[in-house]
């Protein structure tokens, strides 16, 4: 009996283990499940109000992080250098000699771009008083197809806006293009579809590296009309906007359109006048002159720093490259024979830009034995080939003087563009008066200069030594007039170079019709490449890029970098657009300073902000859910069972990717209920050659 009674309890136990291992394995994988649950995304009801507050709209792209452009260390064409004091790959920081330069290739160009100075004050005095037309006239027969100008409108507003003022159609063809490459050629027909459904025949004018061109006969299409070509069969070929195929473009560059004489799809003949304006102020050739002449006040300026340091400086921090010792602007030989005359140049000019004041200008002067020297007449300056200086002779400088004002100590004269050589102060050599030829207007000190013996309108000659301070001023001897009859031509004693407007003494004759200005033709002679800030080029949809502008602002986020943000700017704006999706997209580049662990190659994001919306009523973009064709936000929740309940539907607007604007649907601080999940998978990554997109 106890046997059976054990036999039993033993059976018993081990239903009641397999029962048990039963019930471990049902219930294992609904803990595995809850497990699982628990790890993935928790959705928490919460609640919020509309509320009003500011949206920025901004425009957002990715790209890559690069150095910035490397910029060229230029040399004006003419002048030479003598060595470099960098090699490739040094490391120089703004303002750095880079190279050696010959100065006297410098101070000749020195005297060739104040010639050209001089050259340009004259034909700006000519074309001031000259007004610009007030009219506009088309220059060719052809239909008016776009009138782009309104009255009242600024000429210069409305070229920067539209680049004319209006467009005429030569040849009354509108014209696609299309990049695909095809095999039709030129005379070939396709069917050209309008956005309208309306299908026109197009014959095709040229097929040249994938970009077909098709015109079409004008009746009256948009410029700017979307259209797609078909292929006699159905293909479709490709798709592209309308534009004029033979557009001429009426322009003007001042004043106020007070007139518009013609409208839209009007026929006009050559010389037909289209507008008048107002107020156009000085003409074009004006403004063209008063634009070179500060170009080459600032070539000018560079010139100055080139001689007073004897060097070629670094335009910016960064690396050196592409440094040629063997290029065409090294000074291949310099003349050991010639000896160095040196001058001060004291005088100053008194038209504001020209005040120079320079020191140790060297000049490379012929010399010959005193006995070799051919005689002169002392009435008479000394040809250039014939120069009066013999060594250990000290020479003076004459300039024929009018005296326009006087103060004590002070005087501003008129004198002439020339000097005479004068080798001895006390006797001055005899000369041909010509007031006409003093136009140089300089300005002296001196306590010898008394208002009792020196006026105004007196004729002097002045005296200079060779450092060009005042010696003497003396009334000058005239000569015989039968020695030189009815001579006006300015002598030129070639003992200096001319240096109009900067020292009172010159050489050469005045300027004729046949001046050509100094070259602004410019060699690169090395390239510094910047380490101090970095670039990302984002590409932007035409849609957008109107809204973009250089120096616009913007923040740069890179991936590698998590959590900065780093102040950039746009720095480029690509000015023609590529096809891509049936419209142009741009490249516009931005930069900003680098960071100690930014690399090229990193990836990168720019967000600009193109507007700001104020005060306007706003939920959160999490709030908002896309049900069929609406969206909606939900204003009522079932907390027990975790439902949202009252959906609403809203009228978005714009949006900054955290807050969305609601133009409609809901009142200030009106409840509204969204899930949101503590773990979210977002990446801000933009994938390469990807588009930016506008929030």
């Amino acid at each position: 009996m106890d046997k059976t009674h054990k036999k039993q309890r033993k059976r018993y136990l081990l239903w009641a283990l397999a029962a048990v291992l039963v019930l471990i394995l049902a219930v294992m994988p609904m803990l595995a499940s809850g497990a699982d649950t628990s790890d993935g995304p928790v959705a928490s009801l919460l609640s919020t109000q509309a509320e009003r507050r500011n949206i920025d709209s901004q425009i957002i792209g990715g790209g890559q992080l690069s150095g910035e452009a490397a910029v060229s260390v230029e040399l004006p064409e003419n002048v030479k250098l003598t060595g470099y004091l960098v090699g490739n790959g040094d490391t120089v920081s703004e303002g750095d000699p880079i190279a050696q330069v010959d100065k006297v290739s410098v101070m000749t160009a020195i005297t060739q771009v104040q010639e050209t100075l001089d050259y340009l004050a004259e034909e700006i005095a000519d074309a001031a008083g000259d007004e610009a037309a007030d009219t506009v006239k088309a220059l060719a027969g052809g239909t008016v197809k776009a009138v782009y100008a309104r009255e009242g409108e600024a000429v210069l507003d409305v070229m920067l806006r539209d680049g004319a003022l209006a467009v005429l159609s030569l040849d009354g063809l509108m014209a696609v293009q299309v990049e695909r490459g095809t095999g039709l050629t030129a005379g070939e027909t396709v069917s050209v579809n309008l956005s309208d459904g309306t299908e026109v025949e197009g014959t095709v004018v040229s097929n040249l590296e994938g970009v077909l061109t098709v015109t079409i006969e004008d009746d009256d299409y948009a410029i700017g009309e979307k259209v797609s070509l078909t292929d006699e069969d159905g293909g479709r070929i490709g798709s592209g906007e309308l534009y004029i195929y033979s557009p001429w473009k009426a322009v003007a560059y001042s004043g106020t359109v007070s007139d518009i004489l013609v409208s839209e799809g009007d026929t006009v003949y050559s010389g037909r006048t289209l507008m008048q304006l107002s107020d156009t102020g000085a003409t074009a050739r004006y403004q063209q002159l008063i634009d070179q002449r500060q170009e080459y006040e600032e070539l000018m300026g560079q010139l100055f720093q080139m001689y007073r340091t004897g060097t070629l400086t670094a335009p910016c921090a960064g690396i050196v490259s592409g440094i040629d010792e063997s290029g065409a602007y090294m000074l291949s030989a310099v003349e050991e024979t010639a000896a160095v005359q040196t001058v001060n140049l004291t005088a100053r000019s008194t038209d504001g830009p020209r005040v120079v004041f320079l020191s140790a200008v060297e000049f490379p002067v012929e010399t010959q034995p005193a006995e070799e020297a051919p005689p002169a007449e002392p009435s008479q300056p000394v040809e250039p080939s014939q120069p009066e200086e013999t060594e250990g002779d000290t020479l003076y400088f004459g300039c024929l003087a009018k005296v326009v004002e006087v103060e004590q100590g002070t005087m501003k004269v008129l004198q002439t563009p020339y000097s005479y050589t004068v080798t001895d102060p006390g006797k001055l050599p005899e000369v041909t008066l010509d007031t006409d030829a003093m136009t140089e207007e300089k300005l002296y000190t001196d306590d010898r200069i008394d208002p009792e013996k020196v006026k105004a309108e007196d004729i002097l000659m002045l005296v200079l030594d060779v450092e060009g301070n005042l010696i003497a001023f003396d009334t000058p001897k005239e000569k015989p007039s039968m020695n030189n009859p009815g001579n006006t031509q300015a002598p030129n004693t070639g003992t200096m170079p001319s240096m109009g407007g900067m020292s009172g003494f010159t050489g050469g004759a005045a300027v004729e019709e046949t001046f050509e200005p100094y070259s602004l033709e410019t060699l690169t002679v090395a390239s510094v490449t910047s380490q101090e800030h970095m670039t990302v080029e984002i590409t932007v949809d035409e849609l957008d890029i109107g809204l973009l502008y250089p120096g616009q602002e913007a923040v740069v986020t890179v991936d590698a970098l998590t959590g900065q943000q780093f102040p950039a700017a746009i720095t480029a704006i690509g000015s023609s657009g590529t096809n891509s999706g049936g419209s142009s997209k741009f490249t516009v580049e931005l930069t900003l300073e680098k960071s100690g662990d930014m690399l090229p190659g990193m990836r990168a994001c720019a967000y600009v902000t193109v507007a700001t919306s104020s005060d306007v009523l706003c939920v959160p973009v999490a709030a908002l859910e896309e049900k069929g064709t609406e969206t909606v936000v939900y204003t009522g929740c079932d907390e027990e069972s975790g439902t949202l309940t009252n959906p609403v539907p809203v009228t978005v607007g714009t949006s900054d990717g955290e807050y969305a604007q609601i133009l409609e649907g809901l009142t200030e601080g009106q409840t509204v209920w969204y899930a949101y999940y503590d773990t979210l998978v977002i990446s801000n990554a933009v994938e390469s050659g990807g588009l930016p997109f506008r929030r």
